[in-house]
């Protein structure tokens, strides 16, 4: 885990993942390798989730509607509170 870790922080992953192999067991390489290619994998799933989800394309679906009557008939219907109704 300890490894795994550091190589999360590291400026330069790649650099270290070639440290790794020339002194860690291999056993433990490998363990490393498969949490760093789980979550490498996260991260693309995730990213193209929030690129799905993003407010830009929130707003482009709800612009796709036709705008809301009500709202016009409301606007109509207002009146100034400092004028007396008709």
């Amino acid at each position: 885990m300890c490894f795994f870790r550091a190589l999360r922080v590291y400026p330069n992953q790649m650099e270290l993942l070639l440290i790794y192999q020339r002194v860690v067991p291999e056993p433990i390489l490998k363990i490393v390798q498969e949490m760093w290619a789980y979550e490498v994998g996260m991260n693309n799933s995730t990213q193209e989730e929030s690129i799905e989800g993003s407010p830009t394309k929130q707003k482009e679906s709800s612009r796709s509607g036709a705008p809301s009557e009500a709202s016009s008939q409301e606007w109509e219907n207002l009146t100034d509170p400092g004028r007396p109704a008709a």
